[in-house]
């Protein structure tokens, strides 16, 4: 793994030592390798930026601040992406429903949704594009904004407003394609390693989960729980989308701690009244106001 960073002029003493103690340090709280690396090289990086001389002529020494540091210093796992994906213009993401089908999408969207992902598990083919062009036709006639989830082929021949993808699916995805194709991309992630992976494909959103246990699917990650949000979103310049387990009622301190979107599945389509739930849920959001 090669890791890049903001380079910094002028030496600073005790890089090295802070560098191995903070990644001991992270290791002993339970972070993998890879992981405590990224976090130490953020911690460093901010240690290194603010460092200060003692007096005229003597040489700089390490910052230490609590954690976590400011975006700018947290590291990218792999060469920054030259171009940035495009952002997703000046309306915050809001509320951010995932449905299964465009008869989801045509059920939400009327309602005042102006952000929704389809993730399609069981179709392919002609089956699938049917799916998006029809979810596509429903956002372009309300103003929404569709993401497809995984199938960026489909995205982008159909010319899809975004695409979320996994971290698992960006080494095989064409980045280059969907960037050139003016695609606004959202990226999961759940843990520093990942953050790091984030920071160097650039793309217009960052979604941390599961924030709380979730029944969905199988997860190999823990519950990353409310401080967390409030850390990522001290990490990316991105806007932070919140996941996992989240209901109406648990949103609020999410929103508080930084995060600018939250998505939810069975919150809304397994509730006995997802219209009334959605509602319920733009609520919420326009009493929290533009961000």
């Amino acid at each position: 793994m090669r890791w890049y960073g903001v380079r910094h002029d002028g030496a600073v003493r005790g890089t090295g030592c802070a560098l191995s103690a903070a990644i001991a340090a992270f290791v002993a709280k339970g972070e993998g390798l890879a992981d405590a690396v990224a976090a130490a090289k953020a911690y460093t990086a901010r240690g290194i930026r603010l460092a200060h001389a003692v007096g005229e002529g003597a040489p700089k020494i390490l910052h230490h601040a609590p954690w976590p540091p400011n975006a700018v210093d947290f590291p990218a796992l792999g060469a920054r992406a030259a171009t940035a994906f495009p952002g997703c213009g000046p309306e915050p993401l809001g509320f951010y429903p995932i449905v299964d089908r465009a008869a989801w999408v045509r059920r939400l969207v009327p309602l005042g949704v102006r952000t929704i992902q389809l993730r399609v598990k069981d179709l392919s083919g002609a089956p699938l594009l049917r799916e998006i062009e029809e979810a596509q036709a429903t956002c372009a006639a309300h103003g929404a904004r569709l993401f497809v989830n995984d199938h960026w082929r489909e995205a982008l021949a159909l010319g899809a407003y975004g695409v979320h993808l996994g971290q698992e699916d960006v080494p095989g995805a064409d980045l280059d394609a969907l960037r050139a194709g003016g695609l606004r991309l959202g990226l999961s992630t759940h843990s520093y390693a990942e953050a790091a992976v984030a920071k160097a494909v650039r793309p217009s959103y960052v979604a941390l989960g599961p924030i709380f246990p979730t029944t969905l699917k199988k997860m190999p990650f823990a519950p990353q729980g409310v401080a967390r949000v409030g850390e990522w979103a001290a990490l990316f310049d991105e806007p932070l989308v919140a996941i996992g387990g989240i209901t109406l009622e648990r949103a609020a301190p999410l929103l508080a701690s930084g995060a600018a979107s939250i998505a939810v599945v069975s919150d809304v389509t397994a509730n006995a009244d997802p219209e009334g739930r959605t509602r319920a849920w733009l609520a919420l959001f326009a009493a929290k106001g533009p961000q």
